[in-house]
C-alpha cells in the first residue's frame, strides 16, 4: 500500500525525532545504561499497562533505548554503584523512545491498512482503526498474557504454601538487614533460610515458565543444556527477589530513601559466576556461558532491539567485568530471549534440535485426551502414495474408540515475536504451507479410506473397529492467526495451542464426554480470535516532540470528537 502525503509527514517527523534522541545521551554510557534499566524496572514493578494495545509485559521504548545506549558510542570500562543525578534524564528519555516506537507501530499499521489517517493541513494527526481484524501481534500477546495467567493458576498451591511462610521470612530479613552493608555480593549468600526460600521461588518462577520452552531439559545448545540454563535461570530470579525484598526491609525503616535507587546496580561477573557455580554445583565455565545467552550486549543489541514489543534482556553487559540484571527481563520472558539469542549465535545447533521439539508439542497434545478410549500414535505417521513416495507426514493420530472419530494434528512449533516484516512474513508461510498437508492428508484418505489409518495404531487397542468421523487439525504453538493471512482451508480446524487450551478450559477430556473431537473441532472453527471490537482499543493521545496523535476506535469516533 503506497504511503500517503500525511504518512510521509509522519515519517519525517519520526526520523528527526529519532536524530534528536540520539544527540541526547550523556558521555557516561554505562550510567546511562544503568539509569535506564533503573528507570525501567521501577515503571514494570509500579505499573503495567492493561489495555490489549500497550501489551503488559512492554513498554514500547524500552527496546529503542536500549538501541539508542549501545550504539551512541563506547562504553567506557568503570562504572559507579551509585548514581541518581541520570534519572530524570532516563525518565524523559524512556518517555520519548516510547512515544516513538508508538509512533513507528502507528505509521507501520497505516501502511498495512489497519489504521487510516487524515489528510489535509493539521499538523497534529488524527488515526483511526479500519481494519476489522486485530494486528497478529496484538493476538500473539493476547494468547501468551492467557498462558501464563493458566500457569499460575495450575501452581496455585506451591505459590500459597511460600506465601504463607513469608512472615517467618520477613523476621529473617529484618534480623539480616541490621547487619547488611548494602553491597550486592552479600545478598548471593545471606542465611540458610533466606537462601532456599528464595531458591524455591526462583525454581517456581522458571516453572511457571513452561509455556515459553519446548527443548528437553538434556538438549545441549550454546555449550549449556536447557536444564542448566533453567537452573541458572532460577538462581538469578532468586537472587533478584532476594535483594528486592532486602531493599523493601530496609527502606521501612528509612522511608526518605527510595526503591529506585536501589534498583539497576552492576555486578562483578567473577563474584557472580562463583556464587552460582557453588550454590548449582556447576562449572563455572557453564556457568558463564549460560549468563551470557542471557545478556544484551553490543554485540547481539541491533537482533534483540529491532522492534518494540519484545522481551526485555534479563540482563545487560556494562563492561567486559560488569553485568546489570533487568528485574523486567528476569520476571517476564526471559526464556524467550535466550531462545532467540541461542537462534541467532548458534543457529545451526539450535535448528538441528528443533524436530525435538515437535515431540514435546505431541505429548502436550495427548494429554488432553488420557483415558484409555483414546488411542494415539508413537509418533508422527507417513503417509505414502500410490507409488510409494511419501506424500505426507501426519504429526499426531488420535482415534476415539467410543465414538470412532479419527483425528489428524498438524503442529507447528514456531518462534513468537517477529524481529522484523520479513519474519513475521515467514513465520505466516511456514503455517500457511501445512494446507498443502491437509490437502495431501484429505486426498490420502479418500484414495486409501479412512480404517486404512487405524492400522497405523496399535493393533490390539483398535481389532475389529472402524473409524466413523475424521477430524484434522492445525495448531501453532504461538502463531495462527496472521492478519494479513489468506482464509483457512475449511477441512481443517485451524489454531493456537494456547487457543484450544482456552476454549476447553484447560481441562482433559474424561472418560464420558460425549464427542471430544467434534467438539473441539466445532469450538475451534467457530471461535473468531482475531476480531476486532472497540473495546480492545481506547482513545488515546501522545505526542512526538510538540507534534500530538490522536488515536480513535473507530471513525465515527473521530468524526464525533468535537
Amino acid at each position: 500500500m503506497n504511503s500517503s502525503p500525511k504518512q510521509e509527514q509522519l515519517q519525517q517527523l519520526l526520523n528527526d525525532q529519532h536524530a534528536s534522541l540520539q544527540d541526547r545521551f550523556p558521555s557516561d554510557r554505562q550510567k546511562s545504561l544503568l539509569a535506564l534499566t533503573r528507570a525501567h524496572d521501577w515503571h514494570f514493578l509500579e505499573a503495567q499497562p492493561s489495555e490489549l494495545y500497550e501489551t503488559s509485559y512492554y513498554t514500547h521504548g524500552w527496546q529503542k533505548a536500549l538501541s539508542l545506549c549501545f550504539s551512541a558510542s563506547a562504553l567506557p570500562t568503570s562504572v559507579s554503584n551509585i548514581d541518581n543525578t541520570l534519572d530524570t534524564w532516563a525518565d524523559s528519555l524512556l518517555q520519548a523512545c516510547d512515544s516513538l516506537a508508538k509512533g513507528e507501530r502507528i505509521l507501520e499499521y497505516c501502511k498495512a491498512g489497519f489504521l487510516r489517517m487524515q489528510q489535509g493541513k493539521d499538523a497534529n494527526f488524527h488515526v483511526w482503526v479500519a481494519g476489522k481484524k486485530v494486528p497478529t501481534e496484538w493476538r500473539e500477546r493476547a494468547d501468551l498474557r492467557w498462558w501464563t495467567g493458566l500457569l499460575a493458576r495450575l501452581y496455585d498451591s506451591e505459590i500459597q504454601t511460600l506465601h504463607e511462610a513469608k512472615g517467618q521470612i520477613q523476621q529473617q530479613l529484618e534480623i539480616f538487614v541490621e547487619q547488611w552493608d548494602e553491597q550486592i555480593a552479600s545478598v548471593y549468600k545471606t542465611t540458610r533460610t533466606l537462601d532456599d526460600y528464595y531458591r524455591r521461588l526462583g525454581v517456581l518462577s522458571v516453572k511457571m515458565m513452561v509455556c515459553y520452552d519446548e527443548y528437553p531439559p538434556s538438549v545441549s545448545i550454546g555449550g549449556s543444556t536447557f536444564a542448566e540454563y533453567r537452573e541458572v535461570l532460577g538462581m538469578l530470579i532468586a537472587y533478584a527477589l532476594k535483594y528486592s525484598d532486602i531493599c523493601k526491609t530496609l527502606l521501612a525503616h528509612h522511608p526518605s530513601l527510595s526503591l529506585k535507587a536501589y534498583l539497576a546496580r552492576p555486578h562483578n561477573d567473577t563474584l557472580l559466576i562463583e556464587a552460582l557455580a557453588t550454590a548449582l554445583t556447576m562449572d563455572r565455565g557453564t556457568v558463564r556461558l549460560a549468563l551470557d545467552a542471557y545478556t544484551l550486549d553490543a554485540e547481539n543489541v541491533s537482533y534483540h532491539c529491532s522492534t518494540a514489543d519484545v522481551p526485555a534482556p534479563p540482563l545487560l553487559r556494562l563492561g567486559a567485568q560488569q553485568r546489570a540484571w533487568s528485574l523486567a527481563g528476569l520476571f517476564t520472558e526471559p526464556l524467550f530471549f535466550l531462545k532467540r539469542e541461542l537462534k541467532r549465535k548458534y543457529s545451526y545447533e539450535y535448528h538441528t534440535a528443533s524436530h525435538l521439539r515437535e515431540e514435546i508439542f505431541r505429548q502436550d497434545v495427548y494429554a488432553l485426551f488420557p483415558d484409555k478410549r483414546f488411542v494415539k500414535s508413537i509418533g508422527h505417521v507417513e503417509l505414502r502414495g500410490a507409488k510409494g513416495m511419501p506424500a505426507t507426514d501426519v504429526d499426531a493420530l488420535i482415534f476415539d474408540r467410543k465414538t470412532g472419530a479419527l483425528a489428524l494434528f498438524e503442529l507447528k512449533s514456531q518462534d513468537p515475536f517477529a524481529y522484523s516484516q520479513q519474519e513475521r512474513t515467514r513465520q505466516r508461510d511456514y503455517f500457511y504451507g501445512a494446507r498443502k498437508q491437509v490437502l495431501a492428508s484429505t486426498e490420502w484418505v479418500k484414495r486409501n479410506g479412512v480404517n486404512t489409518l487405524l492400522g497405523r495404531l496399535d493393533p490390539k487397542q483398535v481389532k475389529r473397529l472402524k473409524a466413523q468421523n475424521v477430524y484434522i487439525f492445525v495448531l501453532g504453538r504461538y502463531l495462527a492467526h496472521f492478519s494479513d493471512g489468506p482464509e483457512f482451508d475449511t477441512r481443517a480446524a485451524w489454531g493456537t495451542w494456547p487457543q484450544v487450551l482456552r476454549l476447553i478450559d484447560a481441562t482433559a477430556f474424561a472418560a464420558d464426554d460425549a464427542n471430544p473431537m467434534q467438539s473441539l473441532y466445532n469450538k475451534m472453527v467457530r471461535d473468531t480470535p482475531l476480531a476486532f471490537s472497540s473495546s480492545l482499543f481506547a482513545q488515546q493521545e501522545m505526542m512526538i516532540g510538540n507534534t500530538h496523535i490522536y488515536m480513535y476506535p473507530s471513525f465515527e469516533t473521530y468524526k464525533n470528537r468535537f
